[in-house]
C-alpha cells in the first residue's frame, strides 16, 4: 500500500495520522486499528483478530476508547472458533471427496497404484526391530521383485531407540510389480509396518 492508501483508510476508521513521523508508524496504528474493527465485526478474518480501536473524534484529537470489553473478548473467541470449525470441515469434506475418489477408482477395478505413471521410482517406507536387520532384507525384496541388483538400489535409514526405519526407492515398471513388492513386504513378520 502506498503512504496514501494507508492515510485514507486510517482517515475511514476515523484516526488522526498527524501523529506518524513515517510509513512504519501508519502501518503500525493501520495494525491496531484494523484489530479493533475486528473486534466490533467489522473485519472478518483471523489475521486481523485482536488489540484495540482508537477512534478519532469528529470535535478534535484525543482517544474515545480502548474496547476490551468482555462481550468483545467473547465475540473474538466465538469467531475464532467458528474458523476452527470452518477448517474442520473443510478438511472432512476433503477426506471424504478423497475416499469418495478411491471409491469410484476401485469401482471400476482400479486400484491407487494404478494411477501412477510407469516406470517410476516408488518410496517405500518400512519400519522394524533394528535388531532385525531389515535394511538387507528390504534390499533383497525390492531387488528380486524389480530385476534390480539389491546394492544399486537407493536407501535412507533412521534408527530411534530400538525401531529402524528404512526408505527404499523401488524402480517399478508397472502397478502390478509394485503390488508384488508390497504383497511380499507385508508377508514378512520381522518388519513393523510398510507404508
Amino acid at each position: 500500500m502506498t503512504t496514501m492508501e494507508l492515510t485514507a483508510e486510517l482517515e475511514s476508521y476515523g484516526l488522526n495520522t498527524e501523529d506518524c513521523e513515517d510509513r512504519h508508524d501508519l502501518e503500525k496504528k493501520l495494525i491496531g486499528a484494523r484489530r479493533g474493527s475486528y473486534r466490533e465485526g467489522k473485519i472478518k478474518t483471523s489475521r486481523d483478530a485482536g488489540g484495540y480501536l482508537q477512534a478519532q473524534d469528529s470535535k478534535g484529537p484525543g482517544l474515545q476508547s480502548g474496547i476490551t470489553s468482555a462481550s468483545q473478548e467473547n465475540k473474538a473467541a466465538a469467531f475464532d472458533e467458528a474458523m476452527s470449525t470452518t477448517m474442520r470441515q473443510r478438511a472432512n469434506s476433503f477426506d471424504a471427496a478423497i475416499q469418495d475418489k478411491l471409491a469410484s477408482i476401485e469401482k471400476r477395478g482400479q486400484k491407487v497404484f494404478d494411477l501412477l505413471e510407469y516406470p517410476c521410482e516408488h518410496e517405500i517406507k518400512i519400519v522394524g526391530a533394528k535388531a532385525m536387520k531389515i535394511e538387507t532384507q528390504v534390499r533383497s525384496i525390492v531387488g528380486d521383485t524389480t530385476g534390480t541388483d539389491p546394492e544399486a538400489l537407493k536407501t535412507s535409514s533412521r534408527e530411534k531407540g530400538k525401531w529402524v526405519s528404512v526408505s527404499v526407492f523401488a524402480p517399478v515398471s508397472s502397478s502390478e510389480m509394485l503390488y508384488d513388492i508390497y504383497a511380499k513386504l507385508n508377508g514378512e513378520e520381522s518388519f513393523r509396518f510398510v507404508i
